[in-house]
């Protein structure tokens, strides 16, 4: 089997994409180009835009197409096999996508992405061997990363499971879209005074976990990582 990135760039250089980094295709998020704020950033002009919308476009139909069959299939796939054409259509969304941009243009997109993302974007395999972690600091971290995660989903659900089963009884026994959604509307408020009640907590989780994540990095990785962000990006006002 191919190396990821090997497969990735014969795929480039046999559509026409051989001037585009495979690693900045890889980390740049397609759905960051919706904003008109970004797209002024990398400096999209109209000609690129229209491309774009028209690739966004297709990717719409597919989905929807899709969708459609799915409903009217007597044998309808599986979710493994859902997930490999849902991928694969995402796939033809960035490559459509991802044409009209110049090889700077795309740089751009993956600094910004990877500052949308933080330290997280270096649970990626491609990403996190480019600043050079691996081995036991990567496991380290994807560890380290895990266990904070854990435990705020175990601080969420201790606060927020009573009530969804306090009203759970009620949504089984609505008999309507309406009465379902009235008891949405009776139990909403609760929740959000409980998720405000352990925000601090929350927070204060994330902050250790981000400082944990930090000091797993070498002088080095910290180094590579920053200048793997590039420019701040910023909305001009």
């Amino acid at each position: 089997m191919r190396p990821l990135l090997l497969t990735l760039l014969v795929a480039l250089a046999t559509t026409g994409f051989a001037q585009l980094d495979p690693f900045d295709y890889h980390c740049a998020d397609v759905v960051l180009l919706q904003a008109k704020e970004i797209q002024t950033d990398i400096g999209v002009t109209e000609a690129q835009r229209k491309k774009m919308n028209d690739a966004a476009d297709t990717h719409r139909v597919r989905l929807t197409t899709y969708e459609a069959q799915q409903k009217s299939a007597k044998t309808k796939d599986s979710k493994e096999q859902q997930t490999t054409k849902l991928k694969g259509f995402y796939d033809e969304l960035k490559r459509g996508v991802f044409g009209s941009l110049t090889a700077a243009q795309l740089k751009r997109l993956r600094e910004i992405s990877l500052q949308r993302a933080g330290l997280l974007a270096l649970l990626d395999d491609v990403v996190a061997k480019k600043i050079g972690l691996t081995g036991a600091s990567q496991t380290k971290f994807k560890t380290t990363f895990t266990e904070g995660a854990k435990s705020a989903a175990t601080i969420e659900r201790t606060n927020l499971k009573p009530i969804f089963d306090k009203y759970e009884p009620r949504m089984r026994a609505a008999k309507t879209e309406a009465d379902r959604k009235k008891v949405e509307a009776q139990m909403r408020p609760e929740l959000d005074a409980a998720s405000k009640k352990i925000a601090p907590q929350i927070q204060q989780l994330q902050g250790d976990t981000q400082k944990k994540l930090v000091a797993i990095l070498t002088p080095q990785q910290k180094t590579a990582w920053t200048a793997l962000l590039g420019k701040p990006f910023s909305i001009k006002k």
